[in-house]
């Protein structure tokens, strides 16, 4: 007398359609807009491992997500700070503070920036072997997938994630406003991180 299991159809947040691989055991909302996807996209950018933003934690980043205050990963390095300014637990010190761990963070090496923008599959091992392939990460917008799965670390289904996260003109278009903004884009040769 025991009931079956009925897995949700659609995301709770966005309400597309759910789908399952067959080989994983996991249903995905594949939404790329989903809120929810983009405000964990957001959290980890910041994430400790990732672009180690001090004082953007996932509380406050989906507070500035809910507020509008920001709704991509760029708009973390072009926040209006006098928006900011008006939510509580926002004084002069810790809006000081935010700034300068967000300017900071433009520095990281460029494993960190490989791993903080969320490529399916890509742990923070892989995007270190893949930080010191490269002098730019932009040379990955002309990678395949043979040339992936000749790298350390790298097999075909994360060769396979790797080539279609940059074939995405929207990510493409992201990494550029990053570089816009001040992020380094670059392999320093110091990847100890």
């Amino acid at each position: 007398n025991e009931a079956a299991i009925v897995f949700p159809s659609n995301c709770p947040v966005c309400h597309e359609t759910l789908e399952k691989t067959a080989d994983e055991a996991v249903w995905r909302c594949i939404n790329i807009d989903c809120a929810a996807q983009v405000a964990e996209r957001m959290i980890h950018f910041c994430s400790k491992d990732a672009m180690d933003i001090r004082g953007m934690g996932e509380s406050i980043v989906n507070k500035f997500f809910e507020q509008k205050i920001i709704k991509i990963i760029p708009d973390i390095y072009n926040l209006d700070w006098a928006e900011v300014a008006k939510l509580e637990g926002f004084k002069e010190k810790s809006i000081a503070n935010l700034k300068t761990a967000i300017e900071s963070s433009k520095k990281q090496p460029l494993n960190r920036l490989i791993f903080g923008l969320g490529i399916r599959h890509v742990g923070e091992t892989t995007a270190k072997n893949l930080a010191r392939k490269v002098n730019d990460i932009r040379e990955y917008y002309d990678w395949n997938e043979e040339m992936l799965i000749a790298l350390e670390d790298v097999g075909p289904k994360v060769a396979a994630s790797i080539v279609h996260f940059f074939s995405i003109s929207e990510n493409r278009m992201m990494i550029e406003q990053l570089e816009t903004l001040g992020v380094n884009l670059k392999n320093q040769n110091d990847q100890s991180a």
